[in-house]
């Protein structure tokens, strides 16, 4: 039997960044990559003028209340980068929330630099996020 290079364990710790601990992380099951899983999201609270800080947004809409989009996603995306859509630039995965040295709370974000390359970058849960950090989620009923 051959392994199927697009499959995603969604049950295996995601990537922690250095300096960092796992607070808090949503497990799935194995997933097979298509890129209509990605809903990129925004809460109402966002869409408001200055936005919502992220621990904020976090105690309203809990990850596991959420189809958060699983950080074994994004892992897959950043080792197979042929995969990202350009549209999904600034796109914040909530899972998983990792704990810094100082207590403070973070996700992650999918950025996109000058020069096309990806990679993701620690989002503080202290800061306001808006229109321009859409979450992803997962579209609808995903086959796990």
């Amino acid at each position: 039997m051959t392994e199927n290079k697009n499959a995603i364990n969604c049950a295996g710790v995601p990537l922690v960044p250095g300096g960092m601990t796992l607070k808090e992380h949503v497990e799935g099951g194995i997933l097979v990559w298509n890129p209509a899983i990605i809903k990129p999201f925004l809460f109402e609270e966002q869409k408001r003028p200055g936005g919502i800080l992220g621990r904020n947004l976090l105690e309203l809409h809990p990850l596991y209340s959420i189809p958060v989009a699983y950080g074994n996603i994004l892992d897959f995306l950043l080792e197979n980068p042929a995969h990202i859509r350009v549209e999904w630039d600034g796109l914040v995965f909530l899972d998983p929330v990792f704990k810094a040295y100082d207590k403070s709370l973070h996700v992650r974000q999918l950025i996109r630099e000058i020069n096309g390359q990806y990679h993701a970058s620690s989002l503080w849960l202290d800061v306001s996020m808006c229109e321009i950090h859409p979450i992803a989620l997962l579209n609808g009923n995903v086959p796990m």
